[in-house]
């Protein structure tokens, strides 16, 4: 059972660039709404982006809701770390390739806890 367990969560995370973290969903929260492409994060020091580039930009639809945004693979997407349009080399590129029965991507930025104060916060690079 806990392989199994441990092999659906491997199946579910994509990865991550920094403090931004991808996992595959079957499907979107009823709460999602669809909404504009634009980048997964902003690197608040140094001014960097976390982007999502595919061959075709039409075939791209990104949503959002309270809990963060969220974007359908297709053929050849990626995300990318880049500043202007530069690529940084910071971080790796991934390649996310289309399933069936994962098709979408959950982008969640990672916070970490304030021991003094408990306070939970998002990561800031």
């Amino acid at each position: 059972m806990q392989e199994k367990i441990l092999k659906m969560l491997a199946e579910q995370l994509v990865g991550h660039q920094g403090d931004v973290c991808l996992e595959r969903l079957s499907e979107l929260p009823k709460t999602a709404k669809r909404c504009a492409v634009k980048p997964l994060a902003f690197g608040e020091t140094s001014g960097h982006r976390h982007i999502v580039e595919v061959a075709d930009p039409t075939q791209l639809e990104f949503y959002e809701d309270a809990n963060g945004v969220y974007f359908k693979v297709v053929e050849g997407t990626q995300v990318r770390h880049k500043v202007g349009e530069s690529w940084t080399g910071e971080h790796h590129t991934i390649a996310i390739q289309p399933t069936e029965t994962m098709p979408y991507i959950g982008v969640k930025i990672q916070r970490a806890e304030d021991p003094c104060t408990e306070v939970l916060d998002r990561v800031r690079d």
